[in-house]
């Protein structure tokens, strides 16, 4: 599953910067999204950002091990 994740990481991260300027734009500047489709985007933003923030994570760790083991590789 976080294979599935680390390879869409970028356009899903791009989907939740959309899903945040969508809402700002409806929220702070006018209000063209229904109310229900403004509620929507709220629900469906919030396990997208989860899974944004889990990703990076898991792939800050990964790098980082890949880092170690090239390091222990040339010792």
């Amino acid at each position: 599953m976080t294979e599935l994740f680390a390879r869409y990481l970028t356009p899903v991260t791009y989907l939740m910067w959309a899903m945040i300027v969508i809402g700002m734009a409806d929220h702070f500047l006018v209000e063209f999204l229904p109310r229900s489709v403004a509620d929507l985007n709220i629900y469906i933003m919030w396990p997208v950002l989860a899974i944004v923030w889990f990703g990076n994570r898991h792939k800050t760790r990964v790098q980082a091990q890949a880092a170690r083991d090239n390091m222990n590789d040339g010792s």
